[in-house]
């Protein structure tokens, strides 16, 4: 391998490995690799730099196959929009790059890069197609934030600027899944608004460009449906206001939304409902509880709503039943770092040292890699959920993930050193 080339697969290593940062860093100590890697140039370097590789024979659609999903990879045009660099944008684009890649117009928009999106856009970009591999559109992708996520604002305006621009607020998501009952199947952005915990003016503004109101994923529920099963008060109120239809709710999704406000009185009430019909429902309902039932349960939890910790027990949620991208709610309530959902969850007999099925490991190594990666800045948090747990009997074996990594290894600075003391 020649020197040059060498220097550019270390870059694109620095990048797999550790990200923006650690590609950044890279740069500035190897400043020859913007003249030789085009993904490098890409993100970091001058137009005349990308320009110059173009010439040499470089494919503006060159791309880094991504290390967890062989099939797919990261187009070089993406290195330039996710980091907001419009001038290398300019050239790739201009030489054939595909605005239309799965990738640079979610990305430009989720960090509200507007001078990469306006160059997307006038070179075909098509702002509501669906990804050709996971069947979202760039708006619901920006949907997926949580509204407690500190990009919140950032990706607000992004999300303001499609609609602007034409995106299209009703093109469904995840049409070709191989179950129509699957969580999220003929989602919309609104749906996922009203269950992320957005706001009613956020909502105001996608039915401001078009939204549909009572727009029915392929389950039948409407964006009103699931804010009153997730306990987005403000958000169901507003969608009332617009027209939606209130009659759309089933018994299920008003003792879901009960539990998940913590009313009480209201969850026992409907649990203990005298019409047949509905009695028949919810006994067949507990008996299949759809995935997307029990996630309330665990989105509850990872949101630290403690009055409904025990209503979600009391009425049959399961304390052992993982979520779509694995764990309990215990190791949600930690991942978070919810000490309240913490203690009432081992209080109602949570397991300590199950193991999640997708990384392998317990509640409390859970706890560790969240106070790095979750709610970053929140140490006393999971100070609080770390001493729960080991109080509550967790051991060393099921904290350590499938990969062998230690919980400590995972987590911030503070609560490494707690665990570190557990673990001797």
């Amino acid at each position: 391998m020649s020197d040059e080339a060498e220097l550019g697969s270390r870059f694109l290593q620095a990048y797999a490995s550790g990200g923006t940062e650690a590609a950044r860093a890279f740069v500035k100590d190897n400043a020859a690799v913007l003249r030789q890697n085009i993904f490098a140039a890409a993100a970091f370097g001058s137009a005349e730099d990308v320009a110059a590789l173009l010439a040499a024979g470089t494919d503006p659609n060159a791309a880094i196959p991504t290390e967890h999903e062989g099939h797919l990879a990261i187009p070089v045009l993406y290195t330039a929009c996710v980091l907001g660099n419009a001038a290398t944008a300019r050239v790739l684009l201009e030489a054939g790059a595909n605005p239309n890649d799965g990738e640079s117009i979610y990305h430009a928009a989720e960090n509200d890069h507007r001078p990469c999106l306006e160059l997307l856009l006038a070179h075909g970009g098509e702002l509501s197609a669906a990804h050709a591999h996971w069947g979202n559109t760039p708006l619901y992708f920006l949907s997926g934030y949580q509204a407690s996520d500190p990009r919140r604002p950032t990706v607000e305006r992004g999300m303001a600027w499609l609609l602007k621009h034409g995106a299209d607020p009703n093109v469904p998501s995840y049409l070709d899944s191989s179950d129509p009952k699957a969580m999220g199947s003929g989602e919309v952005p609104l749906h996922r608004l009203a269950a992320n915990g957005w706001d009613a003016d956020v909502i105001r503004t996608f039915v401001g460009h078009g939204a549909q109101v009572d727009a029915s994923r392929a389950d039948g529920r409407t964006p009103y449906a699931i804010a009153v099963r997730t306990g987005n008060v403000g958000v169901a109120q507003v969608l009332l206001l617009l027209g939606a239809d209130a009659s759309k709710l089933s018994v299920i999704d008003r003792l879901i939304g009960a539990c998940a406000i913590g009313d009480g009185e209201q969850a026992r009430a409907l649990a203990a409902t005298r019409d047949s019909a509905q009695a028949a429902e919810l006994a067949a309902w507990r008996v299949a509880m759809p995935a997307d039932d029990h996630f309330v349960f665990l989105r509850a939890c990872g949101d630290g709503r403690a009055a409904s910790v025990p209503l979600f027990a009391e009425q049959g949620w399961s304390l052992t039943r993982e979520g779509p991208w694995g764990g309990t709610a215990l190791h949600w309530a930690a991942w978070f770092g919810r000490p309240a959902c913490v203690r009432l969850l081992l209080d109602a007999g949570a397991p300590v040292n199950v193991r999640d099925a997708t990384y392998g490991s317990s509640p409390i190594a859970w706890g560790a890699h969240g106070s790095l990666n979750s709610r970053p800045g929140h140490d006393d948090d999971y100070l609080a959920v770390i001493e729960l747990l080991a109080d509550a009997g967790s051991t060393r074996a099921e904290s350590i993930n499938q990969w062998d990594q230690v919980p400590e290894s995972m987590a911030s600075e503070r609560v490494a050193a707690a665990v570190t003391r557990w673990a001797t």
